[in-house]
């Protein structure tokens, strides 16, 4: 998931930097800060972020019981939006609460923010709720509505893959590492990369 969040930041491009994209990190930040009372150091970086002004969206994924959901903080419309492949399974229970209680540590009034589902392209299995997430935040991303023809999540998928190929090798890495290569000594990118390569 975050391989492809960043292949989605990577080739398209929000005016002015106005869609700020996270990854679960964002939802354990906010759940662990409500639970401990306190500000997660990441959360804080996120809220300075917001304050440098021009924020539209903030986007983020959720994997609840077991089942990827897209999810997006839309300040235009006062939305929590959200979306998932079956187009039928509900959201975390305490995503309002959670997203409200965010909104009011970025000082945004929450008065008339609602919860809305956004359609998805239709999953048709139990493991391809990934890249129908992802499809669903690259068309938040970029602006343009994700694909709901005949949608094939194995194409998603391969898509993905390619362009994320395609960023690291553009991005000046010159050879696979081996496989006694560690998370430590390449980054956590590279590590990524070969397992996109294998």
């Amino acid at each position: 998931m975050e391989i492809g969040l960043s292949v989605i930041q990577a080739t398209n491009s929000p005016s002015q930097r106005s869609v700020l994209v996270y990854g679960q990190q964002f939802w354990f930040a906010c759940t662990k800060s409500i639970q401990e009372n306190t500000t997660d150091a990441f959360l804080v970086n996120v809220v300075a972020e917001y304050w440098l002004g021009g924020i539209k969206k903030i986007m983020f994924p959720v994997v609840f019981r077991q089942h990827w959901f897209a999810i997006c903080l839309s300040f235009a419309t006062c939305e929590i939006l959200f979306a998932e492949g079956f187009n039928a399974r509900e959201p975390p229970t305490e995503l309002c609460e959670r997203m409200l209680w965010f909104l009011g540590i970025l000082g945004v009034e929450t008065t008339g923010w609602r919860v809305v589902r956004e359609r998805a392209p239709q999953q048709c299995d139990g493991w391809n709720c990934g890249p129908i997430a992802l499809s669903v935040m690259e068309g938040w991303y970029s602006g343009k509505a994700s694909e709901m023809g005949d949608w094939c999540a194995e194409e998603q998928r391969i898509r993905y893959v390619r362009r994320a190929v395609e960023m690291y090798y553009r991005s000046g890495i010159d050879e696979v590492p081996g496989d006694g290569d560690t998370e430590e000594k390449l980054g956590e990118d590279k590590v990524c990369f070969i397992w996109l390569c294998r």
